[in-house]
């Protein structure tokens, strides 16, 4: 057995509530559309889902794609042995200071730029 076929029977077992796509390919998660399918594509909810997958991956030897929406992403459209992290659902965004804000991996650069106008800061 493969380590990514290995990973995601743990990932299955120990991370249950974790959403995946078998063979997804790339160019659904992409701005340029392209990308062949990998092997599994997770979709971690929250933070705590994404380090859990994490642990759980690398305890299996698997070293993950982890990415956010895609943008300036080129990926090749052959099929690929890969095991990718979207944290697109991870959009969270709060102001944690006077000058600062903290947003999640996922959240979009669009909204990020809103919220901070929203709340008075410049220079994202």
């Amino acid at each position: 057995m493969d380590a990514i076929t290995q990973a995601f029977e743990a990932v299955q077992f120990e991370l249950p509530k974790i959403k995946f796509r078998l063979n997804e390919p790339m160019k659904f998660h992409t701005s340029f559309g392209i990308g062949g399918p990998v092997r599994v594509t997770f979709f971690p909810d929250k933070p705590t889902a994404l380090t859990d997958l994490c642990r759980v991956l690398f305890a299996n030897g698997v070293k993950p794609l982890v990415i956010g929406n895609g943008t300036n992403l080129l990926v090749n459209d052959k099929a690929l042995e890969l095991a990718v992290i979207n944290t697109g659902g991870l959009n969270s965004r709060e102001r944690t200071g006077e000058a600062e804000i903290t947003a999640s991996a996922g959240a979009l650069m669009s909204r990020l730029a809103v919220f901070a106008s929203e709340c008075g800061l410049a220079g994202l």
